[in-house]
């Protein structure tokens, strides 16, 4: 976990607003400062940090499975299925979507 704290404002519907550089490695989508290549970013739907996937060591289906729903980082996990983060100690996260289930 890096030791950025933000907190990104929203937008008129009330939606957070995407972080444009990696919570990680400080780039942006044009440029990843681990490979130094362009890679597209995802972003929490809850608190809008927003990481380029490999920074996150995802690789293969759950890197293209996680930009195809709205997605939740570490800070902000909960349960796909009741929505809560009680016991946040016992979700578990899903390798192949990385969504979290008690």
């Amino acid at each position: 976990s890096s030791g950025i704290n933000a907190e990104y404002g929203v937008d008129e519907n009330g939606k957070k607003i995407p972080s444009s550089f990696c919570d990680f490695c400080y780039g942006d989508h044009t440029n990843n400062k681990k490979s130094g290549g362009e890679e597209k970013m995802i972003s929490c739907v809850d608190c809008g940090r927003s990481a380029h996937p490999s920074c996150l060591s995802f690789e293969g289906s759950l890197a293209a499975n996680v930009k195809s729903y709205n997605w939740q980082c570490i800070e902000c996990k909960s349960c796909s299925i009741c929505g809560t983060s009680d016991n946040d100690d016992q979700l578990l996260f899903c390798d192949e979507c990385d969504r979290g289930f008690h």
